[in-house]
């Protein structure tokens, strides 16, 4: 609920996308940081931001050969 009405706050972000993960959400989780990254682009955390949307982001595995 905090979220909702927060929505533009990029801390409650961060913290959404924490607490999803901890939850084993990955979809919201991932979806919270880069709402996080939308709204605080240069925050001194979005490097790592970027880097735990890696992390969590589903690999396409590539076909090979072709």
């Amino acid at each position: 609920k905090i979220a909702a009405i927060e929505k533009g706050d990029p801390n409650v972000q961060l913290e959404l996308a924490s607490a999803a993960e901890t939850a084993g959400d990955t979809t919201s989780a991932i979806a919270a940081y880069k709402a996080f990254l939308e709204l605080a682009p240069e925050d001194s955390n979005a490097a790592s931001v970027k880097a735990r949307i890696k992390q969590l982001s589903p690999t396409t595995p590539t076909a090979k050969g072709k």
